[in-house]
């Protein structure tokens, strides 16, 4: 069975095995490479913990309790901008999670929290270039891409699309 929780300063040791399973299965995901994640301090996981469950952030993790010991098999995190702006981030999903509807799950958990913000008037997420699956997730969620584009942080040579949801839209 998965359970859907937002995550707390105590999950620091979760996240930490998380995001290293997320840079190990598609490092093109994301703006870290595994080797820099590898040389993150347990210190600075928990600075990174307290920094997603903070006022103006959240992250939701998706966990599995079918195994024997509880593992996380999935986040989306969000945080917002001092202009606003929502962004979506460290979106991930195991492959064995994946097709099963667990995304959507997320995705709307972020929605209701981001919904629960009266100073957020957009909610963007920057996706590779080369993330079709990815890039197809958003559009069938109706984030759109307005033609914006920013150079990929581990390879200037590629570039991440910019999309956002129209969040009267995502209202509805």
């Amino acid at each position: 069975m998965i359970r859907l929780r937002r995550m707390v300063p105590e999950d620091w040791a979760v996240w930490k095995d998380l995001r290293l399973r997320m840079l190990e299965d598609f490092p093109l995901g994301f703006t870290e490479s595994l080797a820099q994640a590898e040389q993150t301090t347990d210190t600075q996981w928990q600075e990174r913990a307290v920094l997603s469950a903070g006022k103006t952030s959240v992250s939701v993790l998706a966990l599995d309790s079918a195994a024997e010991r509880e593992q996380a098999v999935g986040t989306m995190s969000c945080y917002i901008e001092e202009d606003g702006t929502a962004w979506l981030a460290a979106v991930w999903v195991a492959p064995g999670h994946r097709g099963t509807g667990l995304a959507p799950r997320l995705l709307a958990e972020i929605l209701d929290w981001v919904h629960g913000q009266p100073e957020v008037h957009a909610l963007k997420l920057g996706v590779h270039e080369d993330n079709l699956r990815a890039l197809a997730f958003y559009r069938r969620h109706g984030f759109m891409d307005r033609g914006e584009r920013e150079p990929y942080l581990l390879d200037a040579t590629r570039q991440e699309i910019i999309m956002e949801l129209p969040l009267k839209a995502a209202a509805a």
